[in-house]
């Protein structure tokens, strides 16, 4: 697994000026960085880059007046859906989603993970990104669906009588690699708790997990001698 320098730094800078977009008017934003309009939305439109040096600083001045961790907040808790969820995100702006997967790629980089180990959901936009940065391979379990010779793990309880559980093809994962798992916001930690168990069953090692959020402290409690990381508390 490795991370490109360069690639980082200016997919951020884009999806960071995107993102604050969605908050602030480009004007407002170009006279505080110190760039024109018309340049800010070349670089939005991708029409050309900055250098990464010069990304990096304008990085800096933009992070003066607008922040990920509060944009990022407020769009997961509002939206179609009453309690916080990745699909809040999307729906209003997909690159406050890239910027806050960046920025979450940038806490676990150092623990050189083989594959991103996720659930279908939020879980798999946020993986998708981070697994196509570093070049890793991504899998996701399939939310209370039967698969034929799987590892499978149990969430809690489903309406009536069922269970909730996630499965992965046994396939998928393999002894001994090395597994980061990543979902959008964790709350209870129940998902993760299966997906721990499902990563632990393939005998693969669990090596972290990232979250963008965390909700309450059920799921840090759980885990809090695990390498856990995450971006904003709700």
């Amino acid at each position: 697994m490795e991370l490109n320098r360069d690639l980082y730094i200016r997919l951020k800078f884009l999806s960071m000026l995107s993102a604050c977009s969605w908050k602030l008017t480009q004007k407002g934003i170009s006279e505080s960085i110190g760039i024109s309009s018309t340049t800010a939305s070349k670089y939005v439109n991708g029409v050309f880059l900055p250098s990464t040096k010069r990304a990096q600083k304008l990085m800096a001045e933009l992070s003066e007046i607008c922040s990920m961790e509060s944009l990022l907040k407020e769009a997961l808790s509002s939206g179609p859906l009453t309690y916080p969820e990745v699909l809040n995100v999307t729906s209003k702006d997909v690159s406050l989603i890239l910027w806050a997967s960046l920025e979450l790629l940038a806490k676990v980089k150092d623990l050189q993970f083989e594959k991103i180990l996720t659930v279908e959901g939020g879980g798999t936009v946020i993986g998708s990104i981070m697994a196509s940065i570093v070049d890793v391979s991504l899998v996701y379990g399939l939310r209370n669906s039967y698969v034929e010779g799987s590892y499978a793990g149990r969430v809690g309880r489903a309406l009536g009588k069922y269970s909730s559980f996630v499965a992965i093809p046994k396939g998928a994962l393999r002894r001994g690699e090395r597994v980061l798992i990543v979902d959008d916001v964790m709350s209870t930690g129940k998902t993760i708790s299966a997906l721990k168990h499902i990563g632990e069953s393939a005998r693969a090692r669990v090596v972290g997990i990232g979250v963008l959020a965390v909700q309450g402290n059920s799921g840090l409690k759980k885990f809090k001698n695990e390498n856990l990381h995450y971006l904003v508390s709700l």
